[in-house]
């Protein structure tokens, strides 16, 4: 393709859940157990993981950034009657913060020192040791190589996720997908919102050329709010949905027949999906 044609359609894409198989296995390997061992959660651990993953993974809060959905999960316990340790300033940060990164986090508790704080910056470091110690645990849903080559072939492609980019980037290298890929960003560079602005701003592209696609409703909010279409990718129906872009909707996409009662329909049936916890 031309370089003209190249840059004609802009594609977003998460990655843990959507376009890698590493949500569910993070969060049983490493974010759900990682919590039970600094905040001393042992006594609850069978209830408090169970909640965890069925939030994370099953609920309208999937893709839940990290911190949030610590703070979500002390919610919901402590409503349920268990014995939680204090979390209000966590609420506090959560509340202000423009960047819900470890990296914020620890330059706000730099300014306000907590014990809650630096329990949370203790939590998320180790979680992310043992993340990378799951290497090679997990690869690429079907068909996702497929699509991303054609998506490479007339568009600029983009990675962005609410996780770390360090472990997105070295997930994306293991799985050879990084030859598709024009720009990554991870929970570093901000809200999936605001990156997403960003690149539209940047690139100067109308809606019907845009396309984010992810597995959570925070994909999808996200999208709206930055102008950009929105596919989804189906928790339990991963290797369908990308097989499904692939053959149907991508070239849908470029014939620019997607956004409008297609798109509509994609969405409201991840809608009902995703059933609110």
């Amino acid at each position: 393709m031309i370089e003209s044609q190249k840059k004609e359609f802009v594609f977003c894409l998460d990655s843990d859940g959507c376009a890698i198989d590493a949500m569910t296995i993070k969060h049983q390997k490493a974010f759900g157990p990682e919590i039970i061992k600094v905040y001393g959660l042992s006594s609850i651990e069978e209830d408090f993981l169970d909640l965890w993953d069925q939030l994370n993974l099953y609920t309208s809060y999937r893709g839940i950034n990290r911190f949030a959905g610590l703070l979500k999960s002390f919610e919901m316990m402590e409503a349920k009657g268990y014995q939680i340790p204090p979390y209000d300033q966590l609420k506090i940060w959560i509340g202000q913060t423009s960047a819900l990164s470890t990296e914020a986090l620890i330059d706000y508790n730099e300014v306000h020192p907590s014990d809650q704080l630096s329990k949370a910056i203790r939590w998320s470091h180790q979680v992310n040791d043992r993340i990378q110690s799951l290497d090679g645990a997990y690869g690429a849903f079907d068909y996702v190589k497929e699509s991303l080559a054609r998506m490479s072939e007339v568009g600029v492609v983009y990675v962005v996720s609410s996780a770390n980019r360090q472990a997105i980037a070295k997930e994306w290298e293991d799985q050879g997908l990084m030859d598709y890929v024009d720009g990554m960003y991870g929970q570093e560079a901000g809200s999936k919102a605001q990156i997403l602005k960003t690149i539209s701003k940047k690139t100067k592209t109308e809606k019907d050329r845009m396309l984010m696609v992810g597995d959570a409703l925070s994909d999808q909010r996200a999208a709206e709010d930055a102008g950009f279409m929105f596919y989804p990718i189906f928790a339990g129906q991963e290797d369908q949905s990308w097989k499904d872009l692939k053959d149907i909707y991508l070239p849908d996409v470029l014939n620019f027949d997607y956004l409008g009662p297609v798109e509509d329909k994609m969405k409201n049936s991840f809608n009902q999906w995703l059933k609110p916890m």
